[in-house]
């Protein structure tokens, strides 16, 4: 019986920074107490097992108690129970295994232990793999007769995972020496599974290793469980490299029977469903914009404009040279045809992973401030600009966007500065990623069907018109000219954001009060600030912060 059909809100923690939840009906509860080290998200996740601790179990008993104590405690991975308990879930007791495989069909979102990791004696576990390995020695044997072959199925399969998972580590070096997320999965991948003989990595072993991820165990740091993501990562890498090892010479390992026939889905965590208020795609509102660009310094100035003007993420915006640029010139492609005015300037620029290429027209203003950091990266490189010089580049003159795994980091980390300073200052924006402002020439274009074509042009899609795959891939140029225009258009609903290129910041409300409040006091200095201070509410350290720069703030107020 399902206790709860939606997630109710945590209640608020007590005096002492408890959160004091409580599972099960009236008739029959227990209160569960979580300090203030416990996080709210980690409380919430904690419920969620303790909740289907109780409905499977449909009541607090030894079996329910016993599991409850290790997940309020976030013991991970939890240990099997007694088997014993088994009668409590209404099963028979038919072996490790099986009761294993029982709790993990029952309790799905509970990160078991493996029975390596378990408490079972080292005897028991010997006995569980004898009996494994004479069941695949039977099955060898029965499979040899019948094919009229030698008995050589499990004796002649040579060394161990680990070897195994070594032996791969060493290829992956090999074939992909710069990609370190890779190899630490492969790391992580040592040191996570026990090893065992290759020998008896049949189908249930490959089961329990596959389940071992789904279940998103914790993560090497100790900081909660792996993400969905990250499992699913994990997953695909522990299925490439049992894929590599079917094909290896050095091994005589073959994949099982029905393998891929095997669950490869992530149990999901219990979250709460988003509202119809969430289900919006999130968009900067133009004031945000113009804050943004107000407050901002360069280049992240140009690539925010940039960003908005050409319908650009950090991926390409990051990978843009001043080749790919054409200022104050007819189109490259006028000449052979296409039907645009004379005049203008340009970008156009080949997206790397699929080689859709795209055009778009440059505003006055991105070009103004192209224009302003040209001469900046003159002093940063002490030379000219050349062609292949990447566009947005650190100070040191090494491209802001990276070419690993996280190449994106430097201008979230950039933009995440910039809101903060915005907030800092009484003007806090909307927290979105930098990922948004490829979004909002599309979302501005709407939803009719030669609009969102113009916007799929706009963000380089591959297919921009669904109803006809082959038009735009075949027969036919992609509406330019119509991107154009519609680009033009789009300027003048970005004026504010436009205008506040060459705005300065204005004062932040706490000093433009004080600026007002200091002309209109008398008497001494200390008297002065003393009453400054009362008045604005904050502290007279603060009060003498702003003195120093009160020339300043008057001039710019």
């Amino acid at each position: 019986m399902n206790l709860e059909t939606r997630r109710t809100p945590l209640p608020k923690r007590n005096s002492k920074g408890q959160c004091v939840v409580k599972i099960g009906p009236r008739s029959d509860y227990r209160v569960f107490k979580f300090s203030r080290s416990v996080s709210d998200k980690e409380v919430e996740q904690r419920r969620d097992r303790l909740k289907e601790i109780f409905e499977a179990c449909g009541e607090w008993n030894e079996l329910s108690n016993f599991l409850a104590e290790q997940v309020k405690k976030g013991v991970v991975p939890v240990p099997l129970p007694a088997k014993e308990f088994s009668d409590l879930l209404g099963v028979k007791f038919g072996g490790w295994v099986h009761w294993r495989s029982v709790l993990v069909e029952r309790l799905p979102a509970i990160p078991w232990a493996t029975l390596g990791e378990s408490s079972i004696s080292p005897g028991v576990l010997g006995g569980i793999r004898h009996l494994a390995m004479g069941r695949l020695n039977e099955a060898a044997e029965t499979i040899a007769g019948i094919d009229k072959t030698q008995h050589l199925v499990v004796a002649p399969i040579p060394g161990s995972l680990h070897d195994a998972l070594k032996a791969y580590q060493s290829h992956a070096v090999k074939e992909d020496p710069t990609n370190h997320d890779r190899h630490g999965k492969i790391r992580q991948l040592l040191e996570r599974h026990p090893d065992q003989p290759l020998a008896t990595l049949g189908i249930d072993a490959c089961r329990d290793l596959f389940i071992y991820w789904r279940q998103r165990p914790p993560r090497h740091d100790g900081k909660g469980q792996y993400t969905v993501k990250r499992s699913r990562e994990q997953l695909a890498e522990l299925i490439r490299f049992l894929e590599w090892l079917h094909l290896s010479e050095n091994f005589g390992w073959r994949e099982p029977d029905d393998f891929h026939r095997l669950d490869r889905s992530i149990f999901k965590p219990v979250t709460k469903s988003k509202s119809i208020l969430q289900s919006k795609m999130p968009i900067f509102k133009l004031d945000d914009l113009a804050t943004l660009v107000r407050n901002a310094g360069m280049p992240e100035k140009l690539w925010i404009v940039w960003c908005i003007n050409n319908s650009h993420g950090a991926a390409e915006v990051g990978r843009v040279q001043w080749e790919d640029i054409y200022l104050d010139q007819d189109h490259p492609w006028r000449s052979e045809g296409l039907n645009v005015w004379e005049g203008g300037n340009w970008t156009g620029f080949l997206r790397p992973k699929t080689d859709v290429l795209g055009w778009w027209l440059l505003w006055p203003e991105t070009v103004g401030l192209l224009l302003e950091w040209k001469e900046q990266c003159r002093s940063i490189f002490g030379r000219e600009v050349a062609p292949d010089d990447t566009l947005i580049v650190r100070e040191s003159g090494a491209p802001l966007y990276g070419m690993n795994k996280n190449g994106q980091s430097a201008f979230y980390n950039q933009f995440d500065r910039l809101k903060k300073q915005c907030k800092r200052l009484g003007f806090p924006v909307a927290a979105l990623p930098p990922g948004t402002l490829r979004n909002q020439f599309s979302d501005w274009c709407g939803g009719e069907e030669a609009d969102a074509t113009v916007a799929s042009v706009a963000l380089s899609h591959g297919i921009p018109h669904k109803g006809d795959k082959l038009l735009y891939k075949h027969y036919s140029n992609r509406p330019w000219k119509r991107l154009f225009e519609k680009q033009q258009e789009y300027r003048e609903y970005c004026r504010p954001v436009l205008d506040a290129i060459k705005e300065k910041p204005p004062l932040p409300p706490k000093m433009r009060e004080f600026v007002e409040i200091w002309q209109t006091l008398s008497g001494k200095q200390m008297e002065r600030v003393t009453a400054a201070a009362i008045a604005l509410e904050v502290s007279k350290t603060t009060i003498y912060r702003y003195l120093e720069k009160l020339p300043e703030l008057e001039m710019e107020n």
